[in-house]
């Protein structure tokens, strides 16, 4: 097999810059929740999930650990819609996932105008599909 010329060096970091400015890492939040155990995790989780809107307002920052104020910020962001924060509480609620899902897609149809006949031709490939399986 024929060597390609590329543009990286041997022996040199793929990005000698490092991050450019401005570019988000995981957010700080996600890193310090990260250090408080399993069960922590859940049990803060779940006392936060059972408190009404009136009652979380109530209640102090001051007797929570850090890691306790970040699950419930989590919790927050979750519920706000940040996605990032949302697949956080499932990894801890169900564990990541190492598995990948094998899948195939079956050939596009393109039906232009179906008043010309191109539905039989859909019509015959969902055919050929159904017997292929």
């Amino acid at each position: 097999m024929a060597k390609t010329k590329t543009s990286f060096k041997k022996g040199q970091s793929g990005n000698p810059k490092g991050k450019k400015p401005g570019t988000k890492g995981l957010p700080l939040v996600i890193k310090e929740a990260r250090k408080v155990s399993q069960a922590e995790f859940l049990r803060t989780m779940f006392h936060y999930w059972n408190l009404t809107d009136e009652q979380r307002k109530k209640e102090s920052h001051h007797d929570l650990s850090m890691g306790q104020i970040m699950v419930r910020k989590i919790y927050e962001m979750a519920g706000e819609g940040n996605t990032i924060a949302f697949k956080e509480i499932l990894d801890r609620l169900y564990g990541q996932t190492n598995k990948k899902i094998e899948h195939t897609m079956p050939k596009p149809v393109v039906i232009e105008d179906l008043e010309t006949g191109k539905a039989e031709l859909l019509a015959s490939e969902m055919r050929n599909a159904d017997s292929d399986n």
